[in-house]
């Protein structure tokens, strides 16, 4: 469902990734209280990830994402599979995966809009807290939720994503040098 990955950013890396000058585009979509945001300058990101990690299959898309609080509702994603560096404080906030009771469609069709999904019609299955600079690999069509308890703060992330290939793909794809 989801895999930490072991890739570690040095101080000049860092703050070329929170050069939002060169990162946050213009605003692409809002669901609820999640924003997302074009790439300004998808090579200079490409770039900086190049020397941490190798990938055989190109993303389809790359973004800078916001979600406020109180989080994400329940649901599947419009992508298969994320690739995430989360950029902000996430003050122990939980993303969680589920797994459906009876009768629930437990996946969305890959290339589907997503799905949202009602707590009463699932049972948690696990559970992760990223930090602020750790990276993670997301099956993002497993019903899964996204908490921010910061009124203030939004959880920051920016977001590579493969519309139709599956984690496992991805995860045997990439190379960490």
């Amino acid at each position: 469902m989801f895999k930490k990955l072991n890739i570690v950013f040095n101080d000049a890396e860092l703050e070329s990734l929170k050069d939002t000058s060169k990162l946050k585009g213009n605003h692409s979509k809002l669901y609820g209280g999640f924003f997302e945001f074009c790439i300004a300058d998808q090579l200079y990101l490409l770039d900086i990830l190049s020397k941490k990690i190798k990938f055989e299959i190109a993303p389809d898309i790359l973004n800078f994402s916001q979600i406020m609080y109180p989080g994400s509702r329940i649901h599947t994603d419009y992508w298969s599979t994320t690739f995430n560096i989360y950029m902000s404080n996430t003050n122990g906030d939980v993303t969680s995966y589920w797994n459906p009771k009876d009768n629930v469609n437990y996946y969305a069709p890959h290339g589907s809009n997503g799905q949202l999904y009602l707590q009463e019609n699932l049972v948690a299955a696990e559970e992760f807290v990223a930090n602020q600079y750790d990276i993670y690999l997301l099956d993002t069509s497993r019903i899964h939720s996204v908490a921010v308890s910061d009124k203030t703060i939004p959880r920051t992330i920016i977001r590579l994503a493969w519309r139709f290939d599956t984690f496992d793909t991805i995860l045997n794809s990439i190379t960490i040098p």
